[in-house]
């Protein structure tokens, strides 16, 4: 009975260990932002998606720089024009911005929305708080 508690013993930490390795894979091989450091939204003017409905826009106005994104369904939001809901960029870090509560999902903790141009790749990259990358948007 005891070598039957141990075994089963073995086999939690064995799970347990390797659920460890495995969060600290996500955390040791996310990739971060490679910029120079320079405000780059010139380079990021335009439209930005990688599939017809995930589609961004960054466009200067009024010497305000917005930051637009496609939501047909998004008419009570303030912002909303034509298909699109424009919000104010604003600097973050070093070649980092931020839209403020971009992200209207009651549950998700961070509501920003981090972004920047990566020299490396030369494109639009969503950041996490951390910035890390977390995806890359291909310029339309």
């Amino acid at each position: 009975m005891i070598l039957n508690i141990w075994k089963w013993m073995g086999v939690i930490m064995k799970k347990i260990i390797f659920l460890l390795m495995l969060i600290m894979n996500v955390f040791i091989f996310a990739e971060k932002l490679h910029t120079d450091g320079k405000n780059n939204l010139n380079k990021l003017v335009g439209n930005w998606g990688n599939s017809a409905d995930d589609l961004v826009s960054i466009r200067l106005k009024n010497n305000k720089w917005y930051f637009g994104s496609y939501c047909p369904d998004c008419q009570e939001l303030s912002g909303y024009n034509n298909g699109m809901v424009w919000d104010i960029i604003q600097n973050y870090k070093n070649g980092v911005f931020i839209v403020k509560n971009f992200y209207k999902i009651p549950s998700k903790r961070d509501k920003n929305f981090y972004f920047a141009y990566d020299t490396k790749y030369k494109k639009l990259v969503e950041l996490d708080s951390q910035l890390n990358i977390i995806g890359i948007i291909n310029k339309r």
